[in-house]
């Protein structure tokens, strides 16, 4: 643009506003005779080019001391101006991403205080950001090791550090990432939230501890099983070989041989029936038969099956049995297992020759079952763990006492089953120890009769067994062994036995014969037990349709016991079975 075309008129402002010509720095340096210092104006142009001055005035004075001029000095500072306007659009910027960010922002200098901090970190301790500049960044955590993790790193070579902070006031985990800059005088973190990250990380590990625990409990447990499977088996089968092999042995000698058969065969039924209970246990299908319980005869009973156990280490059970203590309302048979494992336990770390206490009381309008042993006791540091599954106090190969670990969990299950609490206390090691079952006694508001009270009449063994004198009986099992077996005790009663190695031979003999009373295996190839049941059930009456039946069963459960029943057999018993079981079954069938 040539000079005869360049603009002439402007006006001049200040702080957004137009001046007047007396408001110009050297009008009113001259008017008033005072000095202006940095007066910042910006002038535009009427091509509306802006241009940013600092102005210097001066009033020029006479010898008088009248003012006769002024001098005036302008710097144009339009760049400065414009780069400060870019430097602050950039902090703009920079501030609206730092406040983006969702984890912590701040930077320090190497002296060790805040320069900045962003919202997030403000808003976690109640503060506005500028609260922070300036101050020590310890001044509101300590303890935490973050001001000395900075100073060393201010003090070392590194330019970038990881660091993982706790947040004590905010509860928060953050991973820092510092970054030195300004030649090392100053810092900038940024902390990354990772609390989330750490809480799914101390669960994965405290699930990783648990599952190593379950796998070294189960490893244990399938050793300890093992053992104890295996040791009644071998007993069982070096004195079945020696019973049939030698054939000149002493008499007392065979007795022996038989009672320690019997012994380890009633012990196997033990660690299977346990076994079990926990898996009913586990799928919440242990179910109970209620009725009136009296406990002083459930402890009687426990204590008389396991009294041979007893004797063999020289151990006198003692009974103190309130006689007032009122019935229970509870599975008989469930408690009297509960007992028994109770006794069995002590009987169990009980030295020999010692006694073993059974005590029932009222207590707190409860009946009270208190087992006292004097053997190893209990350290306490194991009281808490006694009645989970698979607890043993040791699991060693050098252990002393057998067991699976099983029977305080289940007596702890049939225990609150039955509304009750079992506890377990000792002094220590060599202390012995006291096991006590509570159980609510029951109210009663009218009068009972016996049959109500007690299903069946307690009738002496011989007078049962009189019961099943030329009685008919078919006898359906697949095994040989078990045919001979079930022939033997039947014919011990005085019953005519029938017996059928198949449901054809069976459907065959009941064709010739009218027994009084059908005992069949469940499980057999071909043709199982429920054939035979629905091939019986579908005959007319004069052909036996409704003859009565039992089943025989290797497999408890809830689930098989009700297709049993449903499939047409009056009742079922699981394997193996006790004689006097056997004729109480036949006998409860026939009378209904």
């Amino acid at each position: 643009m040539s000079n005869d075309q360049r603009p002439t008129n402007f006006k001049i402002y200040q702080s957004g506003r137009e001046l007047a010509p007396e408001e110009l720095a050297m009008q009113y340096a001259t008017t008033h005779g005072v000095e202006i210092l940095d007066s910042e104006i910006e002038v535009v142009r009427d091509d509306n080019i802006r241009i940013n001055l600092s102005q210097y005035a001066a009033p020029l004075f006479d010898e008088d001391g009248k003012v006769r001029g002024c001098v005036s000095i302008f710097l144009d500072i339009t760049q400065r101006n414009q780069a400060e306007k870019k430097l602050q659009a950039a902090r703009d910027q920079l501030q609206t991403v730092l406040e983006a960010v969702p984890g912590i922002v701040f930077w320090v200098s190497s002296d060790l205080c805040y320069l900045g901090v962003n919202k997030h970190l403000a808003d976690s301790f109640n503060l506005p950001p500028e609260a922070f500049v300036g101050q020590d960044i310890g001044f509101l955590a300590s303890g935490n090791g973050f001001r000395e993790f900075v100073q060393k790193f201010f003090a070392g070579d590194e330019s970038e550090a990881l660091y993982e902070l706790k947040s004590i006031k905010a509860d928060r985990s953050y991973l820092i990432v510092a970054q030195k800059y300004d030649q090392n005088r100053a810092a900038f973190l940024i902390g990354i939230d990772i609390t989330e990250q750490k809480r799914v990380e101390n669960e994965l590990r405290q699930k990783t501890e648990e599952l190593a625990k379950i796998n070294r409990v189960k490893d244990e447990f399938v050793a300890v099983l093992s053992h104890e499977l295996r040791t009644p088996m071998h007993n069982l089968h070096g004195w079945a070989q020696l019973l049939l092999t030698e054939s000149e042995m002493d008499e007392a000698l065979k007795i022996e041989g038989l009672e320690t058969i019997e012994r380890n065969a009633r012990l196997q039924v033990r660690l299977i029936d346990d076994l079990l209970d926990l898996a009913r246990m586990q799928k919440g299908e242990m179910n109970l038969e209620i009725g009136l319980v009296d406990l002083a005869s459930v402890i009687r009973s426990a204590a008389d099956t396991i009294r041979l156990s007893a004797e063999t280490k020289g151990i006198e059970i003692q009974l103190h049995l309130d006689a007032a203590v009122s019935n229970v309302l509870g599975d008989a048979i469930r408690l009297q297992q509960v007992v028994w494992n109770l006794l069995s336990n002590a009987i169990k770390f009980s030295s020999k020759n010692e006694s073993v206490e059974v005590r029932l009381e009222e207590v707190e309008s409860q009946a009270q079952i208190t087992v006292i042993d004097r053997g190893r006791g209990i350290e306490a540091e194991f009281i808490p763990f006694v009645f989970e599954r698979f607890s043993q106090r040791d699991a060693s190969t050098t252990r002393s006492a057998g067991g699976l670990g099983l029977g305080l969990a289940i007596a702890l299950t049939i225990v609150e089953l039955h509304n009750g609490n079992i506890t377990a206390a000792s002094a220590g090691f060599g202390k012995g120890s006291t096991f006590t079952v509570r159980l609510p006694i029951v109210t009663m508001t009218g009068q009972l009769s016996n049959d109500e009270i007690v299903p069946g009449e307690a009738v002496h063994g011989n007078k049962k067994i009189a019961q099943l004198q030329n009685l008919c009986i078919l006898v359906v099992d697949d095994d040989a062994d078990a045919r001979m077996l079930m022939q033997t005790v039947l014919q011990s009663t005085g019953a005519d036995v029938l017996v059928a190695a198949s449901v054809k031979e069976a459907l065959a003999l009941l064709e010739q014969r009218s027994p009084a009373l059908v005992i069949s295996d469940i499980n057999m190839p071909d043709e199982d037990g429920f054939t035979l049941i629905r091939q019986v059930r579908s005959r007319t009456i004069k052909k036996g349709g409704q003859i009565p039946a039992i089943a025989l069963t290797a497999f408890a459960g809830a689930k098989n016991e009700q297709r049993i029943l449903k499939a047409g057999f009056q009742l079922f018993i699981t394997k193996p079975i006790e004689p006097m079981e056997l004729v109480d079954k036949i006998i409860e069938v026939l009378k209904t």
